[in-house]
């Protein structure tokens, strides 16, 4: 983490929870585990009037209305291609056949004709998307839900949806794994078709929530594939000055995060959430990354002092404390 990053960072929160009694206890670089997920879905899409279409209904709603009559009329023969014209029509219930051998056109296809309504065709295509893994022991959290990487996690108005640049995924297998000052949250539940059968109408309402010209019909095979995914987020850890056990930990984004930065420092607020209850149920995982004794927390101290945070010194009442912290579990 760039020095000036850790320092705006600092000067911006250090107080954000000071009148609740905790004081920043540390600021870290975190990967968060993310599922690239694949899945092929079926998706219906409106389809426009087709002229040949236009015609065909034309003429049967004028009454020219059997087979030999339309075909007399338009100057043609029976072929493989009208069957088919006539077949989708029917398909669509556009058009039916009547006793005595006659077509009528239907209410939905003097809509279609008008074009007041349109018509649905099904295609199968590929559908990218991203999940949160699932942490078994936290519930009621927003473990596997759907999210698309060009747009924030939490809710936002369509200005600020609009503004964001999306997430930086990074491949999992591609990290460097030595790198300081970064803690991991490893993957630890894959996703599986199962979970999204499980998951059908959330998956349908995200779906539907992507695009305007499709919707989800069904899923078309059973192949669901999963990638190792990390995007990487500040975790400013802050520690309760009466229980050292009470910590909270807010991700905020930066340059990492996100494409285009604009030195706000943003909170995820659900990711903030489930980042605390983790660390809460794990905390040794924690511990190595805090300050030591006789150590500047990074360069940065808790006392009362409005001074460049590179002069800070910890304070001690803290760091005791954190030390103390596991023999009191």
């Amino acid at each position: 983490m760039h020095d000036r990053v850790r320092k705006n960072t600092w000067r911006f929160h250090k107080d954000d929870y000071q009148t609740e009694n905790f004081s920043l206890a540390e600021i870290l670089e975190i990967d968060l585990p993310f599922w690239e997920c694949k899945q092929n879905v079926i998706v219906e899409k409106d389809v426009e009037v087709d002229r040949f279409s236009h015609i065909l209904l034309e003429l049967i709603d004028s009454g020219i209305n059997t087979y030999p009559e339309i075909f007399s009329f338009l100057g043609i023969e029976e072929d493989c291609f009208v069957n088919i014209q006539f077949h989708y029509l029917l398909k669509n219930r556009f058009i039916k056949e009547m006793v005595n051998d006659t077509l009528e056109v239907t209410l939905d296809g003097k809509n279609f004709m008008n074009k007041k309504s349109k018509a649905k065709k099904t295609e199968t295509e590929e559908f990218e998307f991203l999940m949160l893994d699932r942490f078994d022991f936290i519930k009621n959290d927003m473990n596997n839900e759907f999210f698309d990487p060009s747009k924030p996690i939490d809710k936002a108005s369509e200005g600020k949806i609009n503004a964001f640049s999306g997430y930086k995924l990074i491949q999992t297998h591609k990290k460097e794994k030595t790198e300081k000052d970064v803690i991991t949250i490893e993957h630890q539940n894959k996703p599986s078709y199962g979970v999204l059968v499980s998951k059908r109408s959330d998956f349908s309402i995200f779906f539907n929530s992507q695009f305007k010209e499709k919707t989800f019909y069904d899923f078309a095979d059973t192949e669901l594939k999963q990638h190792k995914r990390n995007i990487r987020f500040l975790a400013l850890i802050f520690i309760s000055d009466i229980n050292s056990y009470d910590i909270r930990i807010d991700i905020r984004q930066f340059n990492s995060s996100v494409k285009k930065f604009d030195r706000k420092f943003a909170l995820e607020e659900k990711l903030s959430k489930i980042v605390t209850d983790y660390y809460q149920k794990n905390y040794d995982e924690l511990e190595e990354y805090l300050p030591k004794k006789n150590q500047t927390l990074s360069g940065m101290g808790y006392a009362n002092n409005k001074a460049s945070p590179s002069h800070f010194k910890p304070d001690m009442a803290i760091l005791a404390r954190i030390r103390r912290a596991k023999r009191f579990k």
